[in-house]
C-alpha cells in the first residue's frame, strides 16, 4: 500500500473517534467555541501517533499527518452540525393577519358554494 494510500485510510479511520472525542469533550468540559476544533485535531494526532504504535509500524510522522487530517476534518464537521450554525427561519406575521386571511378564504368558499 502507499503512502497515500495509508494516509487516507488512518483519516478516515480515525476521524469518527476524533468526532466521538469532540462531543464528549463538549459535554463533559467546559471547553467551547474556537477550542473544539484545536482539540478534534490534537485528539486526531494523537490517536495517529497511538494507532502507529500499537501496530507497529515505522512511518510514525505518517500516521500522525493522517491524525492530523482526521482531526481537521473532524473539527469541520463538528463546526457544520453544531446547533449554533443551523440557520433559523423567523416567520413575522401578526395574528391578525392570520384571522384576517382565513376569513377571507371562508368567505370565498361560501361564495363558490353558493353558485
Amino acid at each position: 500500500m502507499s503512502e497515500t494510500q495509508q494516509l487516507i485510510t488512518v483519516a478516515l479511520a480515525i476521524a469518527p473517534l476524533a468526532s466521538g472525542f469532540t462531543a464528549l469533550y463538549k459535554r463533559y468540559t467546559p471547553a467551547t467555541g474556537k477550542l473544539l476544533p484545536v482539540l478534534s485535531v490534537v485528539t486526531g494526532v494523537v490517536l495517529g501517533v497511538i494507532w502507529a504504535l500499537v501496530f507497529r509500524h515505522a512511518d510514525v510522522a505518517l500516521y500522525a499527518l493522517g491524525g492530523l487530517v482526521s482531526g481537521l476534518a473532524s473539527g469541520g464537521f463538528y463546526n457544520l452540525v453544531k446547533p449554533e450554525s443551523m440557520p433559523t427561519a423567523t416567520i413575522n406575521v401578526d395574528a391578525k393577519e392570520i384571522v384576517k386571511a382565513l376569513a377571507d378564504n371562508q368567505k370565498a368558499d361560501a361564495r363558490r358554494e353558493i353558485k
